[in-house]
């Protein structure tokens, strides 16, 4: 056989090696697939509700999506995905933060809170919670953990904020069910109870 019929033969025995491999050789295994995945994440701790949790994440890997799907606290809602909603609030080191824009990366550190933290059930409501209940201030329900989680940061950092304070705060949540009458209704309520107890420890 001469150079040029072997040349013409190249060809053939790579497209036979590849049905070959196709057909016969055995797939990468599970764990090998698991190495190559894990190694593109990174590690990082986040402190959620008094737990510290020790995660691997992907570098683009939300907040929200981590809150919801890696660590199953889906009292955090994700509607827009873009930050102008305000249906993903979450309190970290006492600050309200939008955590469909905020990265997991990025939270590192910090003391985050959830609405699953504010009450263990139904007798042990959190004030805000309590209000709304007691106002109608929800319907559908949806927008209403964002919306605690929002103003639970404001009334705790501006205990003493005006009607119109409380207006302007809730301003960054979005709701298509109501006219926000019934949730200024409670709020008022709440910051009302809150400076009642202020003034008797003070008396």
């Amino acid at each position: 056989m001469n150079l040029a019929q072997l040349l013409t033969c190249v060809p053939r025995l790579v497209i036979a090696g590849r049905w070959w491999l196709y057909w016969f050789a055995e797939p990468p295994s599970a764990p090998y697939l698991d190495s190559v995945e894990s190694s593109l994440k990174i590690p990082i701790t986040l402190h959620v509700n008094g737990t510290s949790h020790e995660i691997f994440v992907d570098p683009h890997w939300t907040l929200a999506y981590v809150l919801r799907d890696v660590l199953s606290l889906t009292g955090t809602k994700v509607a827009c995905g873009t930050g102008d909603c305000g249906c993903c609030t979450v309190i970290a080191d006492g600050r309200a933060i939008l955590s469909c824009i905020t990265l997991a990366a990025a939270a590192q550190g910090m003391r985050i809170e959830t609405i699953e933290n504010l009450s263990s059930g139904l007798e042990s409501l959190h004030p805000i919670q309590a209000a709304f209940v007691e106002t109608g201030a929800a319907q559908c329900g949806f927008c209403i953990p964002g919306m605690i989680m929002n103003m639970k940061a404001f009334i705790d950092e501006k205990p003493t904020c005006t009607d119109d304070d409380l207006r302007r705060a809730l301003g960054g949540n979005i709701c298509r069910c109501t006219g926000y009458t019934k949730q200024v209704e409670a709020l008022i309520k709440v910051r009302n109870s809150f400076s009642k107890k202020r003034r008797n420890r003070h008396s």
